[in-house]
C-alpha cells in the first residue's frame, strides 16, 4: 500500500485472445465487456501533444500523438494491447515507462510507498 490514495476513476479494458488465429497466423482477440472500474493516483501528459507528418501514404499526412502517464498502485496488471478510458478518452497501454517520475526522489529503498506507472498513448 502506497502513501498516496487513488481517487481518479477510469476504466480498464483487458485484451483477451480467443485461442484462434487469423489467415496470417496472428492471434485473434478482443475486449470483453464490461470494462473494469479502477482508480488512479494521478494522470498527466508526458509532454504536449506532438504533431507528426508521416509520408507513409498520400492519404495520411499528419497525426497527433498524445502520451499520458497514469500513476497506479500496481502497474503489473496492465499489458500492452489493453485499453484505458480516462475522462471519456480512450488510450492504448504501451507498458511501464523505462524511467519513472519518482526515480529522482531522495528516498532510496522506499519503492513500495510510491506509485507505479503506466504509459498510455492515443493517436488521432
Amino acid at each position: 500500500m502506497g502513501i498516496f490514495e487513488p481517487r481518479i476513476p477510469f476504466q480498464h479494458k483487458v485484451y483477451k485472445t480467443t485461442g484462434e488465429r487469423d489467415s496470417h497466423g496472428n492471434k485473434v482477440g478482443g475486449y470483453p465487456d464490461p470494462a473494469i472500474e479502477r482508480k488512479a493516483i494521478a494522470a498527466y501528459p508526458t509532454s504536449a501533444s506532438t504533431r507528426r507528418d508521416d509520408y507513409i501514404s498520400p492519404d495520411v499526412v499528419a497525426r497527433t500523438e498524445t502520451d499520458i502517464i497514469i500513476d497506479v498502485e500496481d502497474s503489473s496488471i496492465f499489458k500492452p494491447q489493453d485499453l484505458v478510458i480516462l475522462a471519456g478518452v480512450q488510450f492504448k497501454v504501451q507498458g511501464t515507462p523505462q524511467y519513472s517520475s519518482w526515480d529522482h526522489m531522495p528516498i532510496d529503498g522506499y519503492a513500495d510507498i510510491v506509485p507505479s506507472q503506466v504509459h498510455c498513448k492515443r493517436v488521432t
